[in-house]
């Protein structure tokens, strides 16, 4: 899924590869002139198979602005709107909404949230030492 949306480490690097992919850590993915900010291929995937993720994209002047999108496995995905220096913006309509301090600090919270670290499962011939019978 990586591949098909060109993910990168960084904005100028290679392509992500399996050699990226670190147990115990957050997996930090660039991808460039994706459509609307999104990662079409990952986010589908991800969501798909209740796999959390948070997703920041930059602002193209006059079509778009700077957004978080934040999926904590569960549910549908949350929308934050950012500045340009990332910090989440709360409107006034949606301030208003939340009603309470309490409720405000919450949605805050959860704009906030960071995905948990990756642990790659081995495959099961490698896990016995044997070939797994595909027949």
């Amino acid at each position: 899924m990586l591949a098909l949306d060109n993910a990168r480490t960084h904005f100028d690097d290679a392509p992500i590869d399996g050699e990226d992919l670190k147990d115990g850590e957050v997996l930090k993915a660039y991808i460039a002139e994706a459509t609307g900010g999104r990662a079409e291929h990952v986010e589908d995937f991800c969501i798909r198979n209740r796999i959390p993720f948070v997703r920041s994209s930059g602002s193209v002047s006059g079509i778009y602005g700077c957004e978080s999108k934040v999926f904590t496995g569960d549910g549908e995905p949350r929308h934050y709107e950012l500045s340009e220096s990332a910090q989440v913006v709360l409107d006034r309509e949606t301030f208003r909404g939340l009603g309470t301090v309490e409720a405000v600090e919450a949605w805050f919270e959860e704009a906030s949230y960071t995905p948990p670290p990756l642990f790659r499962l081995p495959r099961p011939e490698a896990a016995t030492g044997k070939e797994a019978d595909h027949g």
